[in-house]
């Protein structure tokens, strides 16, 4: 089953096309990585598939249904943490927010802030469940936003730039997560601008820049043609044993 469909899809803000009759598709079961030069498009593509935008022309398709809304499927975390830092409200607050339907704080049953308390813990954040969401930093308020994605047990989990702000010391038990959210079924879309860290983690990979240059394995990334069209020059990329393999 396709699990996200780009059908000729072109849009842009103003007048400005930021994408051109953009085709890709995510199979279920994808671990797809979406890479190119800043100003690509990629991050547009994200907020396309998230329902957030309407293209100017071609369509959408999130598990062969064109109204992308019907979004109880769909967990986004976007590239810069949003309003939700100026939030009034704890981390076990903004996390709850993910539960669909989404329920009141004071009305939530005790099952589910067990699920809240559970997703905190797989994010590194148990003990940050109280605090003010405005003390956190920006590596810890990504994490808080892909908890909130991920409690709503998302089928498609978009995911744009999600290593941005992670220090080092939880990069890798970041990307053992996504491994383990991704072996259990749901399919992710990740977006990213460092290849060699696409190149090891995804099965499959799109360069883009504002048109589609090259879609397929992403163990075939680094020899690719299409990636010196997309960036304009050759690029560098070491190689590793891809566990997809």
């Amino acid at each position: 089953m396709k699990a996200l469909e780009f059908l000729n899809v072109t849009f842009g803000y103003e007048k400005e096309p930021v994408i051109e009759n953009v085709s890709l598709t995510v199979e279920k079961g994808d671990f797809f990585g979406i890479v190119g030069p800043n100003g690509a498009g990629k991050s547009t593509l994200l907020k396309l598939a998230a329902g957030l935008a309407k293209p100017w022309s071609g369509k959408i398709m999130v598990f062969g249904k064109e109204n992308v809304k019907a979004g109880k499927k769909i967990g986004y975390v976007p590239q810069k943490p949003p309003s939700e830092k100026r939030f009034p409200a704890t981390v076990s607050e903004i996390v709850a927010m993910g539960l669909k339907p989404f329920p009141s704080w004071k009305g939530m049953e005790r099952w589910q802030k067990e699920k809240v308390d559970r997703i905190l813990m797989e994010v590194g954040l148990e003990e940050k469940k109280d605090e003010m969401v405005g003390n956190l930093s920006g590596g810890q308020l990504q994490r808080v936003l892909l908890a909130k994605a991920l409690v709503g047990e998302p089928e498609l989990l978009l995911l744009d730039e999600p290593t941005n702000d992670i220090d080092a010391a939880f990069q890798e038990k970041f990307c053992c997560l996504l491994e383990r959210i991704h072996e259990s079924g749901t399919t992710i879309v990740l977006v990213s601008h460092d290849l060699t860290f696409m190149s090891y983690l995804v099965n499959k990979v799109a360069c883009i820049n504002k048109r589609v240059y090259f879609c397929g394995k992403a163990a075939s990334l680094a020899d690719a043609e299409g990636i010196r069209g997309a960036y304009g020059h050759d690029v560098k990329i070491i190689k590793h044993r891809h566990p997809h393999e």
